[in-house]
This record gives C-alpha cells, structure tokens and sequence, in this order.
C-alpha cells in the first residue's frame, strides 16, 4: 500500500515475534511462556497494514502514521488464553515492527482459525444398531471437535462390543459387566489365535499391557467425562488420544474375533 515499506513477510514475522516470545520466557520475563510459544505455532500470523490514521508517539509527535495490526488466527479453544495476553503480544509485536514507511503496529486481532476435526473410524464396532448409533453420535461430536463428549459414546460402542463378540463365541456376561472384566475374556480368546507361535509370548505381553489402557478408559469415563455429574472434565486432547488407542485396540480385536 501507499507509504509503507514493510520489511517483513507475514512468515518472517511471525518466526521473529516466536524466537523473541521464546527468549522472554527463558528469562522468566512473564509467566505461562512455553505455552504462548507452542499456541503461536499453531496459529497464523498476518500483518493487516491499512489506511486508518493514528498517533505515533515515536520520532515525530504528529497525525503522521498509519495503523497496522497484528492478527493471529488460532483454534477457538484458544481464543481466551490469547485475549489474556494481549497486551504482551502487542507490544512484543509492536517492538518489532517498530515503523515501516508510514505504518506502526498499534493493536492486536484474535480471529478463530478454521479447524478441519479428525473423526476417528470406528466402523469396524457397527454390528448392531445400538452400537451403530452409538459410533454415529460420537463421530457427530468428533466432527466439531467435541472429543469430550465423543468419549462417552465411544464407551458405550466399546463396551457393547466386545458384549457381542463374547456373544459369538457363546460367552454370556451380564449387561452391567465393567470393560476391564470383558477385554480380559475377550484377551484369553485373542491369545489362541495369535500368529506364529513363536511370537505369542511377546505379543501375550502387549495385549495384557492394553489392559492398563482399558481400566483408564473405564475410570476416566465414569469419573471424568460428561457421562456423569463430574467436576474435574478430561480435556480434549486427552479424550482424542484414548479415543484414538480404543479405535487401534478395536481394530486388532476385529482381525481376530470378528469373523
């Protein structure tokens, strides 16, 4: 635009304004500043260079500059923990840019980043329609990010699950059986199969290992998804990451067992 001789590439600048975030924080200038540095490489970063008028109060004390702002577009999730440090990335940014040509960077915009959800397959669960509904609700919520509330769905896909799979081999367990009790007969039917033998020990070994995993996602579920009245919520990324080991351990279970 006219009377500005900006320096920077919005890459450029946002490389610089991460590597001065990064040296503050390692002299403990402000708090919290690892994880401004990890959400800022995240986000984009552009330089909005327009033709408003505004006081700048550095070489000449007169109407003389133009604004320029620094907008970062970041997930939603993380809108409100930029708002609360606005003003030190503001005026980190502004130190930077200092004046190019006619322009100074005056302020900073928060705008959501669009987020393109991962939906976890889970299609090799849908053998009954409650279960289908189930894997159906969750990828719903996994869609739009809600990994959260997915998680309970997810449970109750599982735990139906690996109810009929048992069902097939003529196990009947009842209906209030927690995941830990069927995984560990669903784990005793799985070792029969296992291929070749001379490996069965080690394999033996990771498949009771899982076990650990699926207690977890029965407490987590029970104590701190949104299933239940709890006040302490699994966070997103950590609902994702045992959503995404059920889906690996289901599909294993599959090749096996469900034939």
């Amino acid at each position: 635009m006219k009377g500005s001789m900006n320096m920077f590439t919005n890459d450029q600048f946002k490389s610089l304004l991460i590597k001065t975030l990064e040296r503050k924080s390692s002299s403990n200038y402000y708090e919290g500043g690892n994880e401004i540095v990890s959400k800022m490489k995240i986000s984009e970063v552009t330089l909005d260079e327009t033709n408003e008028f505004t006081y700048y109060k550095g070489y000449k004390r007169d109407w003389n500059t133009l604004c320029t702002y620094l907008k970062i577009r970041a997930p939603f999730d993380d809108l409100d923990f930029f708002e609360s440090h606005k003003d030190l990335l503001t005026q980190t940014a502004s130190s930077i840019y200092d004046k190019q040509g006619d322009n100074v960077l005056v302020d900073t915009i928060l705008v959501p980043l669009p987020e393109n959800y991962e939906v976890i397959n889970f299609s090799q669960l849908k053998i009954s329609d409650v279960i289908s509904q189930a894997i159906e609700d969750a990828e719903s919520f996994m869609s739009n990010g809600e990994y959260q509330r997915a998680f309970d769905r997810v449970h109750t896909a599982f735990h139906g699950y690996l109810i009929e799979i048992l069902k097939k081999y003529e196990i009947t367990v009842p209906r209030d059986e927690n995941l830990s009790k069927l995984y560990s007969r669903i784990q005793q039917l799985i070792e029969k199969e296992i291929q070749p033998t001379e490996l069965a020990d080690i394999v033996k070994t990771t498949i009771r290992s899982s076990n650990g995993m699926i207690s977890s996602l029965n407490e987590a579920r029970n104590r701190h998804s949104l299933a239940h009245p709890n006040t302490n919520i699994i966070g997103k990324r950590e609902a994702k990451l045992i959503i995404g080991i059920s889906s690996t351990v289901t599909d294993y279970i599959s090749g096996y067992l469900d034939k």
